[in-house]
């Protein structure tokens, strides 16, 4: 009854609580001294009032940035009903005893995967002997100590091909790079530990005597910026965990051309698998790919790397087998076909073609398995099906229900094996094996899967926007399905747009909370992501960037035409790269917004390049060296877009310190700025986290505290009556 009061009376005292979140509250932030710099880009002038923000090793910076930490922590504190919230969340992330993911299975049998109890803040790592057997725990990084009070999770990890052994990397602190140790799995013990550097694309040896991985250089701690001159490793077993060897490098092979922001992976995905592929690529959706000998590359003598496509090719993945290539590519089709031919004298424009995508529709990922090559298509990012070639034929294969989200996983081109996972905006995670005699699915769950009753009214609407410049930009809308459509609903609009990844249906309990407590969620499909395609993706990048937060406010016009909300019930967020939609949408258009919410975004986009991964990322963003790219860095940089006498919105601004893909000093500046120039009385937080990175790594109940602070800030400003601040 509690519940049902509440939402009943937030829709009674909405218009009466509107004007109590514009009260004159003096919100003294924490200063820092300006010290500008003024410098020419592209034949601009500009002035960087806060450039000393940038040195992360000066004292009085990193003091600005714990004391901003500090006055953010106690102004959440004072938000009546943000404890709530966090209890609800809390709720519905136990509701299972236990989750897994990150399932290995290997042609023993055997099953690999994390498990994630309810109680916990960290998954454990556990196998079955066969699907039948019970489980049983190998690893629990709780238990893994090293002289200190830091907190492990495992970020990656890897069985050998024959079972005995698991390679296993550890990371705390939210940092992103790792150690690696290897334990043995009949007996438990570690066999060694420390193995250093480990960034990820961790695989065994094909004799299970080693493993590769992609690292960081081995100075990349004392480095500005820790992702240049990255390489591929290899350590074999018997020798100190140090003594790891470089086999693939700028240093190591200069006939491949790498450059310092290169970023080499070595693919290697069946023991049995004769070629190795090595993507050379980094922050953006296209790579440079070679191959060579597996058994050359390993053993590291009379290695060739061959070419296979670059970067122009547009290849979304490639593989061998049986000596011919398989490939998505976009080149010659905008919505991406497979293609096929063999290794000797390749063209890509002459390739031969074995599927196209049905109109509408967009090739998004291939297996090669016993029984044919299956793929899964998207429309719109939204709508996912599951196909199948063999001997020349297309064939739909049924979903076993149906799903926004479809991904495919073989045990091996030469095995039968097919699994799938299913997801959509309010379907839970499922799994499914593919029983080929008769083409259908049988459940295959490791753990339970929840009820969620709570969302059973939910509703979902998959519409199409017009853009500014005629384009139709898909927008999925989830609310409950009994709201009225008077303008007064908190409307809380999604988007990335970024690198050419789709925002796919995804079920998350924090976002659906949102709804529970009376808001509208919005995902804009905005150009920049892969929704509709190549066209879509390029559409949103570098010069074209506009587009990507313009699509976001045609979106938002669009909701407040259809009456489900209005401009002070408007949230916009956006995370990491999708800073730079969320930055430039309130400087663009601060009216339409009532709160902005960005995590570890990119919001001084000029500077970028000069920061940790910012030469990794000019491959999607551009140079300020380049003139055009220059010109359009300075469109897309939100911070140097704040103009002194705006009425901006109520925004928070998320960091993390250890952040290694976004420096924590690119959403500093873009906050003190705004704290200093914006002239509404909006409030403007500073969310730093100390011990935090770019939110992969966070522990569970730390990722669900910080939505709660999140969603407690923005109901509280868009007048929701069971969030007041208190004084």
């Amino acid at each position: 009854m509690t519940r049902i009061y509440s939402i009943c009376l937030y829709l009674i005292l909405l218009n009466s609580c509107k004007d109590t979140i514009t009260e004159n509250i003096a919100y003294n932030y924490p200063k820092i001294e300006k010290q500008s710099v003024k410098e020419e880009y592209c034949g601009i002038e500009i002035t960087d009032d806060y450039r000393n923000l940038e040195n992360l090793k000066d004292s009085s910076v990193i003091n600005w940035f714990k004391e901003q930490e500090k006055f953010t922590k106690n102004f959440l504190n004072k938000i009546n009903g943000r404890d709530e919230l966090f209890d609800r969340m809390k709720g519905y992330a136990s509701k299972n005893e236990f989750e897994t993911y990150f399932i290995r299975v290997l042609t023993n049998g055997n099953y690999f995967y994390l498990k994630h109890y309810a109680e916990d803040n960290a998954p454990k790592l556990y196998m079955k002997r066969s699907l039948k057997n019970d489980d049983e725990i190998l690893f629990d990084p709780k238990d893994y100590e090293k002289g200190n009070d830091e907190n492990f999770t495992i970020r990656s990890y890897a069985p050998s091909w024959d079972g005995k052994k698991v390679a296993i990397a550890l990371t705390s602190g939210g940092r992103e790079f790792s150690e690696i140790l290897i334990i043995d799995v009949l007996s438990k013990k570690i066999l060694v530990e420390g193995i250093p550097n480990f960034w990820g694309n961790l695989t065994w040896l094909p004799d299970n005597r080693g493993i590769a991985f992609m690292a960081l250089a081995d100075n990349f701690e004392k480095s500005a910026d820790h992702f240049k001159n990255m390489n591929v490793s290899i350590y074999k077993l018997g020798l100190p965990a140090s003594k790891k060897e470089i086999v693939l490098s700028k240093e190591v092979n200069p006939e491949l051309h790498m450059t310092v922001s290169d970023i080499p992976v070595a693919n290697f995905h069946n023991q049995t698998d004769k070629y190795i592929i090595t993507d050379i690529s980094g922050a953006t959706a296209y790579a440079d790919h070679y191959y060579c000998l597996s058994s050359n590359f390993f053993e590291q003598k009379e290695i060739n790397w061959k070419p296979l496509a670059k970067k122009n090719d547009k290849i979304k993945k490639i593989r061998i087998y049986n000596d011919s290539i398989f490939a998505l590519t976009a080149i010659n089709n905008e919505s991406f076909e497979i293609v096929t031919k063999g290794l000797k004298n390749i063209d890509w424009n002459k390739i031969k073609v074995i599927v196209t995508p049905k109109e509408g529709e967009v090739i998004d990922d291939f297996e090669i398995t016993s029984k044919g090559i299956f793929f899964t298509t998207l429309l719109n990012g939204v709508k996912a099906k599951l196909y199948k070639f063999k001997n020349g034929n297309v064939t739909e294969v049924n979903l076993p229900i149906d799903a926004g989200y479809a991904s495919i996983s073989n045990l091996s081109p030469y095995h039968s094996e097919l699994w799938l996972i299913t997801m959509g905006w309010l379907n839970n995670y499922e799994r499914f094996k593919y029983q080929p005699e008769n083409e259908d699915f049988l459940s295959e769950e490791i753990s339970p899967v929840a009820d969620y009753p709570e969302f059973e009214n939910f509703s979902v609407k998959e519409v199409e926007v017009t853009a500014h410049d005629g384009e139709k930009i898909p927008l999925s809308i989830i609310h409950n399905g009994k709201i009225k459509k008077n303008g007064e609903n908190p409307t809380l609009m999604i988007a990335y747009g970024s690198y050419g990844i789709s925002y796919e249906p995804f079920f998350n309990t924090d976002w659906l909370t949102w709804v529970e407590y009376g808001g509208v969620l919005a995902i804009a499909h905005v150009r920049g992501g892969g929704e509709k395609g190549n066209t879509w993706y390029e559409g949103g990048k570098k010069e074209s960037k506009p587009n990507t937060w313009k699509d976001m406010i045609s979106c938002t016009e669009f909701m407040i035409e259809k009456n489900y909300t209005s401009k002070n019930r408007t949230i916009v967020r956006g995370g990491s790269a999708g800073g730079i939609m969320a930055g430039r949408s309130i400087t663009e258009r601060p009216d339409l917004f009532a709160v902005a919410m960005i995590r570890v975004g990119v919001l001084n986009a000029l500077r970028n390049e000069d920061g940790p991964n910012g030469d990794n990322n000019v491959k999607e963003f551009g140079s300020y060296k380049n003139p055009e790219e220059c010109l359009a860095l300075l469109e897309m940089d939100s911070y140097t877009k704040i103009e002194k006498g705006v009425d901006y919105p109520a925004t928070i601004i998320t960091a993390g310190l250890n952040d290694p893909r976004v420096v924590s000093w690119s959403p500093g500046k873009f906050a003190a700025r705004l704290q200093e120039l914006s002239t509404s009385n909006n409030p403007i937080l500073f969310y730093v986290q100390s011990d935090g990175g770019h939110g992969f790594d966070a522990g569970k109940w730390k990722a669900i505290k910080e939505e709660a602070n999140l969603f407690a800030f923005a109901f509280w400003q868009v007048g929701h009556p069971n969030f007041v601040l208190t004084h």
